[in-house]
């Protein structure tokens, strides 16, 4: 059993089909979870890529091209980039489409609340209905959708915070996981960005800043800060990178955001007037930019094979994790 339809999930019941009859849950009315919202680009090559993208990112685009998914150039700096045409949403509809054709049973709308071994059989749970199959590989994804969850795994206190993934991405897995006497990692870690300011009409929600040209970004007491130039490098952002948690951005007149829930881009909100709460004078109207959650790097304990580990580092038979709920 598989728990989790995002990226990982789908991998993971793709490779699986060549030993086991497979049954994958997915909570959501609809497989592919984050990555169905993205442009899904993947490093190949270069400087900044890293061992482990050079070598898997070529194997990566064979597999999936096998699957009719064409890849393109996208734009980068100091790195070569593919991504596939069509962006996520593509990508995620040929894996399911795979899966399927594999014999893959998929249940939608199925959200996994116990997971738990009794007798020396593990059991899955979804509301009123209950599995006990062989293994189990949870790929529910990470935290970063639950700001109250972020805060107290990242000890932020009351911190002000954006959310920058789609809420589905609540850290379930984790509890689960927990509840069947699996370690997580400590201290807990995860990837703030710089460039979200808050959606208009749904609270604690980004809006991300993706084009940064013409924009021009302060900390709060109007002095010229470099926010944008590192966050467009995708480096991650502790608070502290925002004076105060708080920072300001002009000239986003005009400029399309991505909407982190729905994975499309949209107009900015008009700029906020200087006064009370809003930015200094002496930089005129602009955006509020709050620290942004982007990626958790806290997550299950696992060996080198992705078993769940235990607080005394033994596997725990047929408990796997894979994705970001292994930290990854």
């Amino acid at each position: 059993m598989v728990v989790g339809g995002g990226a990982a999930g789908l991998s993971a019941a793709w490779e699986l089909t060549a030993c086991a009859d497979v049954t994958l849950l997915e909570g959501a009315p609809i497989v592919g979870g984050s990555a169905r919202l993205g442009a899904a680009i993947t490093a190949v090559k270069g400087e900044g890529s890293g061992p482990y993208w050079a070598a898997v990112g070529p194997e990566v685009i064979a597999w999936t091209q096998g699957m009719q998914v064409d890849w393109e150039a996208a734009p980068g700096e100091g790195v070569d980039l593919r991504r596939p045409v069509m962006g996520g949403r593509h990508l995620m509809g040929a894996l399911e489409q795979e899966i399927q054709a594999r014999g893959v049973q998929v249940q939608l709308r199925t959200r996994v609340d116990g997971l738990s071994r009794g007798a020396g059989k593990l059991e899955v749970r979804a509301g009123e209905a209950s599995w006990t199959p062989d293994a189990v590989i949870l790929a529910t994804g990470g935290y970063m959708g639950d700001l109250d969850r972020v805060r107290e795994l990242m000890a932020l206190g009351a911190a002000p915070l954006l959310r920058g993934v789609p809420a589905g991405a609540d850290g379930n897995g984790l509890a689960l996981a927990s509840s069947a006497g699996a370690a997580i990692t400590q201290p807990a870690q995860g990837v703030l960005y710089a460039h979200g300011i808050a959606h208009p009409r749904s609270k604690g929600r980004a809006l991300m800043i993706l084009d940064t040209e013409g924009l021009a970004t302060f900390d709060g007491g109007g002095n010229p800060v470099d926010l944008l130039g590192a966050a467009r490098g995708m480096a991650g952002h502790s608070l502290a990178a925002l004076p105060g948690g708080v920072a300001w951005v002009t000239g986003l007149s005009g400029h399309k955001l991505r909407d982190v829930e729905v994975g499309r881009m949209v107009p900015a909100p008009p700029a906020t007037p200087p006064g009370e709460g809003g930015p200094p004078a002496s930089i005129g109207p602009a955006h509020r930019l709050l620290p942004t959650t982007a990626k958790s790097l806290t997550g299950l304990v696992t060996d080198t094979q992705g078993r769940m580990l235990d607080a005394a580092g033994a596997p725990l038979p047929g408990l796997y994790a894979a994705g970001e709920l292994g930290g990854l």
